[in-house]
């Protein structure tokens, strides 16, 4: 689908509506995107009014055959982003033509046939896009035409009719001037709000749900749910607010987190906003915590280390178990990642052997247990991908910051304690590469057709923030605007 994608922002910090709870993140989109990407919209509409076709009249003094439009053009538009009301369409100085349609008039003693045509100037019409969040949290966007906001403006009726006598017949045909003109008064008032909703109800509905319900992450055989639904929704500051729930999940033991989200606030201009807040991460280390994931061995390739001595150019293996959770934090522009209560044991692969059967057995030597507090930082990077229908992602990078350690057991006897700080050491940053490369990227909502351009991310108290420009593609094919 190509569609320009409207994300949403949290510009007014308050709790959602709804229950009364802070959002764990948000996304957004600046009005001055929407008034960018309104010119997609208008020629739809345009060629959305020419397909109408008015049901034909058939009464006891005339009849006309089904009118048509020839033309139709819109002046003028605009798109804003309303306060406390949602995103207001405006149409103005719209103007069509009807075509010429045959037309039938009985004057008792003859039936007078001929064509009719008009043309309309002058018509004005608005409308609301709004989000509607359910007592379930989920988003839909409805189009809504308040009373007043569509204007006919001035419809100028004409026909020429086969034979003077007809021609003259101007009372019945001021009867059928006036039927025409309610005709096409009606069909636009009755279609206006349909070619709008379908224009941006569809594609806005499917692109909500790919917000509230993107994919798992997956850790190896384990995979954990992001549950994005909306708390509420908001349109103040020139931008539009979507605050999302943005909690974790086991999709295997799915469990409500105890944590409480921390308020958060936003700010600036630039296109697109990513906002998430460290409650977020910790509901995801909760889950994985809870599914035990990376309570398994780790296989390091080989460094030299002063295990080297025991089993010469063996791999290493990380065998880890956690007391607790790990935390996330954001403060001072810093991100870090902050391990403690790590059981780990060191222990090396040896005297690899092949059975029968064709599977590999190897010897696990063990070489020493630790008690491990580690600090990780975490960088974060924007990967847009080549594919335009394959989902940005925002992928974390781990390194190793500091840690502490303490043997819990030796199997290789007393230790240099300097030796195994820096070969502990060694080891860690080894591990983090390994995992940086299997940890899966967090999928943002698919922008067919538009890429985030010069993406920059910022730390603040408890959020990290990604903002980007959106990009409209550089080919003929013009992508279509969701405006929500």
């Amino acid at each position: 689908m190509k569609g320009l994608l409207a994300l949403s922002v949290l510009c007014l910090i308050a709790k959602a509506e709804g229950d009364g709870r802070y959002p764990g993140g948000y996304t957004s989109i600046s009005e001055s995107v929407l008034k960018r990407g309104a010119s997609t919209l208008v020629p739809k509409i345009v060629s959305k009014i020419k397909g109408v076709v008015i049901p034909g009249v058939n009464k006891s003094l005339f009849a006309i055959d089904p009118i048509r439009f020839d033309d139709v053009s819109i002046g003028n538009y605009d798109v804003s982003v309303l306060s406390g009301n949602g995103v207001q369409v405006t149409l103005n100085d719209m103007s069509n033509v009807i075509a010429h349609t045959n037309i039938m008039v009985n004057l008792k003693l003859i039936k007078c046939t001929g064509q009719i045509w008009a043309t309309a100037t002058g018509a004005s019409y608005k409308a609301i896009n709004q989000i509607v969040v359910d007592k379930d949290g989920n988003g839909k966007l409805q189009t809504v035409t308040r009373p007043g906001d569509f204007n006919v403006g001035d419809i100028q009726v004409h026909h020429k009719m086969n034979g003077f006598f007809c021609e003259a017949a101007g009372d019945v045909l001021h009867v059928v001037n006036a039927v025409v003109i309610d005709l096409i008064k009606n069909t636009l008032q009755e279609h206006l709000a349909g070619i709008i909703a379908k224009a941006v109800d569809v594609p806005s509905t499917f692109l909500i749900h790919e917000i509230e319900d993107p994919p798992a992450l997956g850790f190896g055989k384990e995979k954990f749910q992001l549950d994005n639904s909306y708390l509420g929704v908001s349109y103040d500051g020139h931008r539009i607010t979507h605050l999302h729930k943005g909690e974790f999940k086991s999709t295997l033991h799915p469990l409500e987190s105890p944590l409480i989200p921390p308020p958060l606030r936003s700010s600036g201009e630039r296109d697109v906003q990513f906002g998430f807040s460290d409650y977020m991460m910790n509901t995801l280390f909760d889950a994985l915590f809870a599914e035990h994931v990376g309570e398994s061995q780790l296989k390091v390739p080989f460094v030299k280390t002063i295990f080297d001595k025991e089993c010469p150019k063996c791999p290493i293996v990380l065998k880890s178990t956690f007391g607790s959770p790990a935390r996330q934090t954001f403060s001072q522009g810093m991100a870090q990642a902050h391990l403690t209560g790590i059981n780990l044991q060191v222990a090396a692969l040896r005297n690899t052997t092949v059975l029968p059967s064709g599977r590999e057995t190897t010897e696990v030597f063990p070489l020493v247990t630790l008690s491990v507090n580690a600090t990780a930082g975490v960088a974060f990077s924007l990967e847009n991908g080549l594919d335009p229908l394959v989902n940005p992602v925002i992928k974390a990078a781990f390194s190793l910051q500091k840690f502490e350690q303490e043997v819990v057991l030796s199997h290789i006897g007393k230790i240099d304690m300097s030796d195994l700080t820096r070969d502990i050491n060694t080891l860690l940053t080894s591990a983090f590469n390994t995992l940086n490369q299997k940890i899966p990227g967090l999928p943002l909502p698919a922008i067919a057709g538009v890429s985030l351009e010069k993406p920059v991310f910022s730390i603040d108290d408890r959020k990290l923030l990604l903002e980007a420009d959106l990009m409209m593609p550089q080919y003929d094919v013009t992508p279509s605007i969701v405006i929500i």
